[in-house]
């Protein structure tokens, strides 16, 4: 941070709390909305700004609860904190992985170059909720449903006047949230802008939680341009057989701006083809152009449960030949390159033959069969069984 930005923050934020807590006077147009609105839920929930933290952790009993309960979150959000913490690593910042109530659930970081403040806030288990200690990134993330900074005495509470932290909420296919990534650091008025590479963090782990949950759906990537397609910055949405939105990706909503809550909605509510085109090019190549009913258009390309793998945070992926996009290939209603003659199949159907080709490909090696579709050899027996069980 340049010394006159960070000298000017400093003095706005000092405005802020002698308003606040000295003359007891709202800080209108010295703090965010966010952290303003935190500071009067602190104010409200009786949460005294000088009284010391010890962020002492839950109990043995709560913490093996939680991460029995919380092991997926974990597994999935480890490879992305992992880049984040090794690339903020020169700047003496830890990653901090929660979930829905705040409780640590990871942390990824050098403990020998942090404080010792911050060592006990980093631990499994502790929870930093804003019902906890006050206003955080993590916590007041968690209410305002936001990505949260925090700077400094922006901490509502005085022992975490020493930190700066960015966090963003991770988001579930429905719309829940599951937790928070965040970067927090001792603030040594250097701060590095975190903003960019928390908020990638946080889409490669919602794909990662969206891939995880949505088994047996036609899942559709989109983008405003073809070169997205493989990235973080896609969008994804998942539906059933019968073309019902079974769940959306945060950014997915952000595109098609559906809003944040639980959806409910059809294929053709967001789109002006039919569901039956998607599942006729499913049996193809699978690249394809759709228009929303405002009259936007984007890039997508559909893959079927269980053959994709999460996008890294750091870096884009180009689409593979076989699905990259081209002007010359738009799907329409109306015009464009035709369908396919052969008639539409479920989802089920089509996964099922996907898995015997790659069989077959491979001579009936299983294995080599799982490598080539990138899942394990259980999901493969379990998609060539799938309609055994229908």
């Amino acid at each position: 941070m340049h010394e006159h930005a960070r000298l000017a923050l400093e003095s706005r934020i000092a405005a802020a709390r002698e308003k606040f807590f000295g003359q007891r006077s709202a800080p209108n147009g010295l703090l965010s909305s966010p952290i303003l609105r935190s500071w009067d839920r602190c104010r409200a929930a009786g949460i005294d700004e000088r009284s010391p933290l010890a962020f002492d952790p839950v109990g043995r009993a709560r913490l093996a609860e939680c991460g029995e309960r919380h092991e997926e979150l974990r597994r999935l959000s480890e490879p992305a904190a992992a880049r984040l913490a090794a690339a903020v690593a020169g700047a003496r910042h830890m990653v901090i992985v929660t979930d829905a109530d705040g409780v640590v659930v990871s942390a990824f970081g050098d403990r020998s170059r942090i404080s010792r403040t911050l060592q006990m806030l980093a631990r499994p288990g502790v929870d930093l909720s804003e019902q906890a200690i006050g206003t955080n990134s993590m916590g007041t993330a968690l209410r305002e449903r936001l990505p949260v900074a925090v700077t400094a005495a922006e901490h509502y509470c005085r022992t975490n006047a020493g930190f700066v932290c960015m966090a963003a909420p991770l988001f579930l296919p429905d719309g829940r949230i599951a937790g928070t990534i965040d970067v927090t650091g001792d603030y040594d008025r250097s701060a590095p802008p975190l903003a960019a590479p928390v908020l990638g963090a946080a889409r490669a782990i919602e794909v990662g939680l969206f891939l995880a949950t949505q088994r047996d759906r036609l899942l559709l990537q989109f983008a405003w341009d073809a070169a997205e397609l493989g990235g973080k910055d896609a969008g994804w949405l998942a539906f059933d057989d019968a073309g019902r939105l079974t769940g959306a990706t945060a950014t997915a909503r952000q595109l098609l701006g559906l809003g944040d809550g639980t959806i409910h909605a059809g294929f053709e509510s967001l789109f002006e083809c039919g569901f039956s085109v998607p599942l006729r090019r499913l049996a193809g190549d699978g690249a394809l152009r759709l228009r929303t009913h405002q009259g936007f258009e984007f890039a997508a390309r559909l893959a079927r449960s269980g053959t994709v793998a999460p996008p890294e945070a750091d870096r884009q992926r180009p689409p593979s030949p076989a699905n990259s996009m081209s002007p010359q290939d738009p799907l329409r209603p109306h015009g464009g390159t035709q369908a396919r003659a052969e008639p539409p199949q479920t989802l089920r159907q089509l996964t099922h033959r996907h898995a015997r080709e790659a069989v077959e490909l491979e001579r009936g090696n299983k294995l080599r069969a799982a490598r080539r579709l990138g899942i394990s050899r259980s999901t493969l027996y379990r998609l060539l069984d799938s309609l055994d069980d229908a």
